[in-house]
């Protein structure tokens, strides 16, 4: 039964315009006399926050599509913590604590590329682009400052899928790192934010995955670092490319001299 739900997941969530990290059969409700030419099913299925829906679906030929009727749908109610209202979408994993990890990473492969190491490396702005369903594309800025902080999210553009559409330019040949992969890091991320960008659409994507990520980074003395970073799978090599580079200054011990030929310069 949990197989089938998990076939129709999607038509249902298309149908009650949510998208679900929970979908579990509770209760088969088949009638036990069933028709011989249809494989007809019947099934109550917790989803969020122990909310359910009571499902009935049918197959006319095996292999076919499966036909979907919504029969009732109760939301679940979200349990508040005192104190944590702002965090709650964000469970026990923060977005911060993926982010943070995925500037560690990337830290080396650009301290390399400009030839100088960094004391400060703190990601100051986070855009993401990810593939939607038929090579859609939606590009996300998605930022949260403290661990327990209020994650962030805002839509800044969305192209839904064509089937075939392949325009993308590349201006430059990428730098490939030799760091561990981001992949992971990249897809956490996307993952906490999937739910907020579809409440943001009114989508349910199925496809939901990061084809590349902007960083905007300060570095030492209140300089500037831009980073794209993108790995398509686990296991293959990251591409990280600086961008844009602005050093910062630092600031002057008293000494006018020094200071006036950094003008002149």
């Amino acid at each position: 039964m949990q197989r089938i739900a998990d076939k129709i997941k999607w038509d249902v969530e298309s149908q009650l315009n949510e998208a679900f990290r929970t979908f579990d059969v509770i209760e088969d409700l088949t009638p036990k006399m069933q028709d011989e030419k249809n494989t007809y099913c019947r099934m109550r299925i917790r989803t969020d926050d122990n909310g359910h829906v009571k499902v009935k679906t049918m197959q006319k030929d095996p292999g076919s599509d499966w036909k979907v009727e919504v029969e009732e749908y109760d939301r679940g109610n979200k349990p508040i913590e005192a104190g944590k209202e702002s965090n709650l979408a964000l469970g026990p994993e923060s977005f911060f604590k993926d982010m943070q990890s995925m500037s560690k990473r990337l830290k080396r492969d650009v301290e390399k590329q400009l030839k100088r190491a960094f004391r400060t490396f703190d990601v100051l702005e986070n855009r993401l682009k990810i593939k939607t369903d038929n090579n859609g594309e939606v590009n996300v800025k998605a930022m949260q400052d403290k661990p327990n902080s209020e994650l962030e999210v805002q839509v800044q553009d969305y192209e839904k899928g064509k089937q075939l559409g392949e325009q993308k330019v590349q201006k430059k040949k990428p730098f490939l790192t030799e760091s561990e992969p981001l992949f992971q890091d990249l897809q956490s991320m996307a993952d906490k934010i999937q739910k907020r960008v579809e409440q943001q659409l009114n989508e349910a994507f199925k496809t939901f995955e990061v084809i590349e990520n902007r960083l905007k980074i300060k570095t030492d003395d209140n300089g500037q670092v831009q980073i794209k970073a993108s790995q398509n799978e686990a296991g293959t090599e990251a591409k990280v490319e600086v961008e844009e580079v602005k050093r910062g200054e630092a600031p002057s011990q008293g000494k006018e001299p020094s200071q006036q030929r950094t003008v002149e310069v």
